[in-house]
C-alpha cells in the first residue's frame, strides 16, 4: 500500500489476487518438490552425504560426490521453500489480514517450517536417528498440509464459489477421518522403513501369503498395510456419499476423484515396490505419490469442511472491484 494525498491506496485487487493465488501454488508445488528430494535423499542413503549442518563438509559447496551433492540439493530446495513461505506469510499479513483462514494458514506454515528446519539440523548431527527422522516427515507433511489449505482458500473468488450444499457434517467428519488415515498410513511407512522393515514381507497384498503376521518385523509391515486397507475403504465410501449426495458440487466432486485415483495408483506402487525388492527410483515414487494423496485428501476435506458445514464461508479474498481506502490525517492523531 501507498499514501498519496491523505488516501493509503491499495495496488490493484485484481491483479494482486491473481500473483497471491499463483505464488500460493508455486509454494505448495516446490514444498512437493521438497518432500520428493527428501525421500530421494533417503531411498538412496544420502543423508549423511553431508554429515555437517549447514554447510557440507565445512564448506559452502559440497565436494563432487554423489551423496553429498543430492543432499546439498535437499538443503537448497529447503532454503527456497523457507524464502517462499516468508513470503507468503509477508504477503498474507500485509494484504490479506482481514481473511482470517488465509493468515493464520500462512503463518502457522511458517511456524511448522521453522519447525522442520531445527528438525533437519538434529536429524543430520545425531546422524539420523529412526525416531527423529519420522517425526521430520510428519512435519514436512504437516507443512505441505497447511499450503494446500491456504491454496484453496487463495483459490476461492468473492462469489460463493465453494457450491455451498445443505449441511452434511456426518460426510463431512469421515472426509476429515479419511484424510487422518492417509496421514497415518505414510507416517506408518515411515516406521516400516525406518526400522529396516521394508521386506519383512515378500509377498502382497498379504504378507507372506499369510492374514497375520509370524514375527514383530512382520507386524511392523503389516499394521502398514491395514491402515492402507482401511484408509482405501474408506476414502471409496465417502467417495461414493459424495458422489451420490453432492454430485453437483463440482470442486468437491473433482477433488474426490483426485483422491481416490491417486491412492489406487499408489496402492499399486506400493505392491510393486515389494516385488521390486524396493529399488529406489520405485521407493521414490512411492513416497512421492504418497505425498500427492495426502494433498488431494487436505484439498477435499477442506472443500467439505466448508461446502458441507453450516458455519460461514471462510473470508474470501479482497474484492476486486473494490474502492481505494480512504484515510485521513489529522496532525493532533485523531
Amino acid at each position: 500500500m501507498r499514501w498519496s494525498g491523505g488516501a493509503l491506496y491499495a495496488p490493484p485487487a485484481r491483479a494482486m489476487d491473481k500473483a497471491f493465488r499463483l505464488f500460493t501454488l508455486w509454494t505448495v508445488l516446490i514444498t512437493f518438490a521438497l518432500i520428493v528430494i527428501g525421500a530421494i535423499v533417503r531411498t538412496t542413503g544420502s543423508g549423511l552425504g553431508c554429515p555437517d549442518w549447514p554447510l557440507c563438509y565445512g564448506q559452502p559447496v559440497p565436494p563432487y560426490d554423489i551423496h553429498s551433492q543430492i543432499e546439498f540439493s535437499h538443503r537448497l530446495t529447503t532454503t527456497l521453500v523457507s524464502l517462499s513461505v516468508v513470503v507468503l506469510a509477508g504477503w498474507a499479513t500485509w494484504r490479506y489480514r482481514p481473511a482470517r483462514a488465509i493468515f493464520a494458514g500462512a503463518w502457522l506454515a511458517l511456524v511448522l517450517l521453522l519447525v522442520q528446519i531445527a528438525l533437519g539440523a538434529i536429524v543430520v548431527l545425531f546422524e539420523l536417528p529412526p525416531a527423529l527422522v519420522g517425526i521430520h516427515l510428519a512435519n514436512a507433511l504437516l507443512v505441505f498440509a497447511t499450503l494446500c489449505f491456504v491454496g484453496v482458500q487463495a483459490h476461492q473468488p468473492t462469489r460463493p464459489a465453494l457450491n455451498r450444499a445443505p449441511g452434511d457434517p456426518s460426510l463431512r467428519r469421515l472426509i476429515v477421518l479419511s484424510a487422518a488415515l492417509v496421514f497415518a498410513l505414510i507416517f506408518s511407512g515411515s516406521v516400516v522403513t525406518n526400522t529396516n522393515n521394508g521386506l519383512a514381507c515378500f509377498t502382497w497384498p498379504l504378507c507372506s501369503d499369510q492374514l497375520l503376521p509370524a514375527t514383530l518385523s512382520q507386524a511392523v509391515n503389516s499394521v502398514h498395510r491395514y491402515i492402507a486397507a482401511a484408509a482405501g475403504g474408506l476414502i471409496l465410501y465417502v467417495l461414493a456419499q459424495t458422489l451420490r449426495r453432492h454430485g453437483a458440487n463440482r470442486p468437491l466432486r473433482r477433488a474426490a476423484h483426485a483422491a481416490i485415483g491417486l491412492f489406487g495408483v499408489q496402492a499399486l506402487v506400493g505392491g510393486l515396490n515389494v516385488f521390486s525388492r524396493l529399488q529406489p527410483a520405485v521407493n521414490t515414487l512411492h513416497l512421492a505419490l504418497a505425498t500427492a494423496v495426502w494433498g488431494a485428501m487436505v484439498v477435499f476435506a477442506t472443500l467439505a469442511w466448508y461446502s458441507l458445514g453450516d458455519q460461514p464461508e471462510p473470508a474470501s479474498i479482497i474484492d476486486p472491484g473494490a474502492r481505494p481506502i480512504e484515510q485521513s490525517y489529522s496532525p493532533s492523531g485523531d
